[in-house]
């Protein structure tokens, strides 16, 4: 097994090298974006359903009416977190596009849940199809109708994700694992953002093991190439009370153990390369035992509502795009920017930090290029500032630390125009330098290492939930973002004056005023036309 930090370090990329790849994309195997059973049961989920309707600040704020778990409304779940938004193309070419977004539109995450009854669904695992928008049954089982909700102490059903490393290493080889596992925050948020809109909450079981949750969802008894199986990430209740329960019956495991037989899932590629080191991360990341559960440092403060834009939350859910590209020196209202960075805060009893994936720890490093009221600057926004200190210590001493604003936690570091400098940071992409404003996910790297492995993948998981609120903020205030997985690590570092691995910046993102191509067409996402 590789170390952390070895792996870490060994896919950074810097001006001189890349992380390694391909360094070319193979069209011939580029694998396959969906994962279907054929040889499974199928219960189509009604995607026409409409939830009308809702207040923007409710995709936060608990104050939606709880819906009762039926088909229809599982149908909901899925239509607004992991489902199809589109079909875009160009003569000769068709690509689809979810509402969770992934690197290089590869998604290599998949969801899989298991109830013991809902109404219209019978005890059973399900892998849930984008492509079809239906679930897959892949085990019945011999379950009491009130497990779940007797153990928990209210009605609700599992949902797994796990990740298939192979879609994203085709393309950008040993520096795919952090990929995964950002996609996998943004699903995590994206399942907690659409739980919310029917009143239910999502939380994260973290006393579960990671061969428990393969042997619950039947991961282990999947056939298909090593290369193509699923990786274990994490597993959540999706349930209308309260719950503080983070494990499983013991009984479901018994069950679940003996209930499924060996299917075979469609092939992604006919040839793929074996980026043995993401495998080797794997394994030293997983959860193998119990971890203590991070002390909780959520906000208590209300959110700052500085700016409400007036939008249907499902329709920006379902319109989310990654930028990119954008037109360069367009301006945004300080009031705005402060609104979209006050969401990033992780609040209790509010979507989607209240999950419990993680504690706070990531602040960001921001380079603001053209915010009306501010001067242009790199800046620091501490969502958690218990760590103010040791990162005036640990950065450049010549930073004023100005604190900007009494309504967020935003300080100027330095000012000047920096757009120059986020661009070629962010591996030479003038989205990052053409945009309102960019920045970095900066994480106490060694302290959280030091606790646990498997909090590295923690971090990431962390970094795709700001990254997804992100998103949001951006779509809903008529502009838009992106996520940007390639930059450049140890000269980010060395721009912050950071000198070792205290603190390493794990995600970079941008948000501007988008171009469009009028050359793509873009078409319903079902019925999803034939592969």
């Amino acid at each position: 097994m590789i170390d952390v930090a070895d792996y870490h370090n060994r896919t950074k990329h810097s001006y001189n090298q890349y992380a390694r790849s391909s360094g070319f994309l193979d069209w011939e195997t580029q694998p396959v974006p969906f994962r279907f059973y054929d040889d499974c049961r199928q219960i189509a989920l009604p995607y026409g359903t409409e939830q009308g309707a809702t207040e923007y600040k409710n995709l936060y704020l608990r104050k939606n009416e709880v819906k009762d778990f039926s088909l229809e409304s599982i149908s909901d779940f899925f239509k607004y977190s992991l489902a199809l938004a589109a079909w875009k193309s160009t003569p000769g070419m068709r690509w689809s596009l979810r509402c969770a977004p992934s690197s290089g539109a590869l998604y290599p995450t998949e969801a899989h849940i298991l109830t013991d009854g809902i109404n219209g669904i019978e005890p059973g695992v399900f892998h849930y199809s984008p492509l079809k928008h239906a679930l897959e049954n892949r085990a019945s089982l011999n379950l009491d109708a009130a497990l779940l909700a007797e153990h928990f102490g209210c009605e609700g059903f599992l949902v797994s994700l796990s990740s298939i490393f192979w879609r994203e290493s085709w393309k950008y080889g040993e520096r795919a694992f952090r990929y995964c596992n950002h996609d996998v925050g943004h699903a995590a948020a994206c399942l907690s953002f659409s739980a919310n809109l029917l009143g239910w909450k999502v939380s994260y079981l973290n006393e579960v093991l990671d061969d428990q949750i393969s042997v619950l969802m039947g991961l282990d008894a999947i056939e298909c190439d090593k290369l193509e199986k699923e990786e274990v990430d994490l597993l959540c209740y999706i349930h209308t009370g309260t719950t503080s329960t983070k494990n499983v019956p013991s009984s479901l495991l018994t069950v679940c153990s003996d209930s499924f037989s060996q299917t075979s899932p469609n092939e992604l590629s006919s040839e793929k390369v074996d980026w043995e080191v993401i495998y080797d991360v794997a394994e030293t990341t997983e959860k193998k035992s119990f971890i203590t559960e991070p002390k909780n440092n959520f906000s208590t403060e209300p959110f700052q509502w500085l700016h409400t834009p007036e939008v249907n939350i499902e329709d920006v859910i379902l319109t989310r795009r990654s930028a990119q590209e954008f037109f360069p020196n367009q301006f945004m209202d300080k009031e705005i920017f402060f609104t979209m960075l006050d969401k990033t805060i992780a609040r209790e009893g509010s979507a989607p930090f209240d999950m419990g994936l993680t504690s706070q720890r990531i602040n960001l490093l921001l380079f603001v290029h053209t915010v009306n009221g501010l001067e242009s600057g790199l800046y620091m926004f501490m969502r958690n500032e218990q760590l103010l200190a040791e990162l005036k210590l640990s950065m450049d001493d010549t930073f004023v630390w100005e604190r900007v604003s009494e309504a967020v936690p935003l300080y100027l570091l330095k000012v000047g125009d920096c757009r120059q400098v986020a661009t070629r940071m962010s591996c030479t992409q003038d989205i990052a330098g053409d945009s309102v404003f960019s920045l970095g996910m900066i994480a106490p790297f060694e302290q959280e290492i030091s606790k646990s492995n498997h909090n590295y993948r923690n971090l990431f998981w962390e970094a795709g939930q700001i990254g997804q609120v992100l998103y949001m903020e951006a779509e809903a205030h008529g502009f838009r973002g992106t996520g940007i997985g390639c930059y450049f690590d140890d000269p980010i570092h060395g721009l912050m004056g950071l000198k070792d691995m205290k603190f390493q910046s794990m995600y970079h993102f941008t948000i501007g005023v988008p171009m469009t191509d009028d050359r793509i067409s873009t078409n319903p996402p079902y019925p999803a036309p034939s592969l």
